[in-house]
């Protein structure tokens, strides 16, 4: 009886001190992670802690002081290079971050909130010489965390979800110019680090940002906006975004146009899995509207696919991070080394595959109905490990290694209105074949030999 009573007090005690060691998990992963931020030229402003014994609460506030570090860090996870000239907007920002957890163990996800409370020392003191009266009521604006990021983080399962704040916000200028921005129903969830996840979708209901003044305004409109990606790695991902609508429209003395364009779709793929990389892209558009005083058209249903096959994987690495250094465009050596990679991928050989290129109908000046048009094309890039000795000789002696099947499909009404302008039209259209209202061309270049339609061009 003695044993029980003993066990069971020791369980009791040991259920007791969980809050306390939970709390000390979390703590000691979070100051981890906060004394990393140093080496990426984050400091550490302030660091307040509030416990109960079921929950605590830290408050924190970072002061980007070296942008040059975190934008390098940055890149490391992207292979679009973040532009220089954001340094100067993001140096001596200060960024405000709450976060709250169980003491109990993973019993429930971290929550963080993370807001900007100032802007850049530069912006600061550029908006103040400028508009000391603007400045006061943005800086007021982010001081109320008018602009928040807020996470969901499972430590367990390594999954996230979250939202940026609802944003409705105007205000008149001292010129009389009015600002009007909102943004509604952004959210997201995903899987892996929040730096680079591992999968993310994200979803925005509406962006909207417009200024006016007398009569002249600017508009850009942006709604039902939705993303889904999944990372392997980064050369093997798959990812997939949707746009119900966009518009932008400049009302202005002498420059007045607006472009709307309905149900964008963009998917993109690479895998390096197999022997060989894949590469595959997709874009369709419902509608374009374009009106300005030169020129006003309309599009529907435009489509383009197209995949790369075969393509070497060690040569694609290569090619890949050298397009990924940021130095590459101001060092020579590196530009040298560019051009030596895409060479040897070349020389390995590859397949180009337009599965789809086409538009439906063309409308100009509302008046001309140039109706579409479509291609499809097969470009067959052919191995040869001395390419680039034959460039060097002369770069003609490489067009031998190229293949090419084409089928081109345009409208008559089309054809006509690309070559009435053009004096070599004549020649192109004795290869030309009618088929259905469309001009037909099936053009080969198969080892150096091109015909159209069947007909040897010499």
């Amino acid at each position: 009886m003695k044993k029980i009573i003993i066990l069971v007090v020791l369980l009791i005690a040991i259920a007791a001190a969980l809050p306390i060691i939970g709390n000390s998990v979390v703590k000691e992963k979070l100051d981890t992670r906060i004394s990393e931020l140093k080496q990426y030229g984050i400091k550490t402003k302030t660091d307040e802690t509030h416990s109960t014994y079921l929950n605590t609460s830290r408050h924190f506030e970072f002061v980007l002081e070296d942008s040059q570090e975190f934008i390098a860090y940055l890149n490391k996870y992207s292979d679009q290079q973040i532009p220089p000239y954001v340094n100067s907007m993001l140096d001596g920002v200060v960024i405000g971050a709450d976060i709250e957890y169980a003491n109990f163990p993973l019993s429930k996800a971290i929550s963080v909130e993370l807001y900007p409370l100032s802007l850049s020392k530069t912006a600061s003191q550029n908006l103040q010489k400028s508009n000391n009266k603007f400045y006061k009521y943005l800086d007021a604006f982010l001081k109320q965390k008018g602009v928040l990021y807020h996470i969901n983080y499972d430590l367990a399962t390594s999954s996230f979800s979250g939202y940026i704040k609802d944003i409705n916000e105007s205000y008149t200028l001292e010129d009389n110019v009015r600002l009007n921005v909102k943004l509604s129903k952004a959210i997201f969830d995903g899987k892996g680090d929040l730096i680079a996840p591992t999968a993310l979708t994200s979803e925005v209901k509406e962006l909207h940002f417009e200024i006016v003044k007398d009569g002249e305004e600017v508009i850009f409109d942006l709604n039902d906006f939705s993303s889904t990606s999944s990372f392997e790695s980064q050369t093997t991902y798959l990812t997939s975004a949707e746009l119900k609508s966009f518009k932008m429209i400049v009302s202005a003395s002498g420059s007045d146009f607006d472009v709307k364009m309905d149900k964008i779709r963009m998917n993109a793929s690479s895998n390096t899995q197999g022997e060989y990389a894949e590469l595959n892209s997709k874009t369709s558009l419902e509608a374009l509207t374009l009106n300005s005083k030169e020129l006003s058209f309309n599009m529907k249903n435009f489509n383009f696919d197209i995949a790369a096959n075969g393509v070497n994987k060690e040569a694609f690495e290569e090619l890949r991070v050298l397009f990924a250094n940021k130095n590459i465009a101001s060092s020579p050596a590196l530009e040298e080394k560019l051009r030596e990679s895409l060479l040897k991928l070349l020389s390995k050989g590859f397949v180009i595959n337009i599965a789809e290129y086409s538009l439906e109908n063309l409308t100009l000046n509302a008046t001309q109905d140039l109706k579409g048009f479509d291609i499809k094309s097969t470009i067959t890039i052919k191995e040869d490990p001395s390419l680039a000795q034959k460039i060097k000789m002369s770069p003609l002696l490489a067009i031998a290694n190229l293949n090419l099947k084409t089928d081109i499909k345009i409208s008559q009404e089309m054809y006509t209105k690309l070559t009435e302008a053009n004096p070599m039209s004549s020649q192109l259209s004795k290869y030309a074949v009618m088929e259905k209202g469309n001009v037909v061309f099936l053009i080969n270049f198969i080892d150096g030999k091109l015909s159209v339609n069947g007909k040897a061009l010499r």
